[in-house]
């Protein structure tokens, strides 16, 4: 094998060092806000809810009015009669 059919050699690269301590702190701190409202969420769900108070009156009835056809032309007193 000759040197002209070998590829070439790869680069060196260098990747500079980052410090994500920062950004991580920052997201812990944010983690521990959202369990802590998370702990309360779950406290409230715990407790039983407030009692209602029992009425003793019933609810009001709702009755359909009958409608009044005699102000309607024939035609409409007919129709109104087949819809029965």
């Amino acid at each position: 094998m000759t040197d002209e059919t070998k590829p070439p050699p790869a680069p060196e690269l260098e990747i500079p060092a980052i410090d994500h301590a920062g950004e991580l702190a920052a997201i812990k701190g944010q983690l521990a806000t959202l369990l802590a409202q998370l702990a309360e969420l779950n406290e409230a769900k715990a407790t039983a809810p407030a009692p209602v108070p029992a009425t003793d009156t019933p609810p009001p009835a709702i009755t359909p009015k009958a409608p009044d056809t005699s102000a309607l032309p024939v035609y409409a007193r007919l129709a109104a009669g087949y819809s029965k």
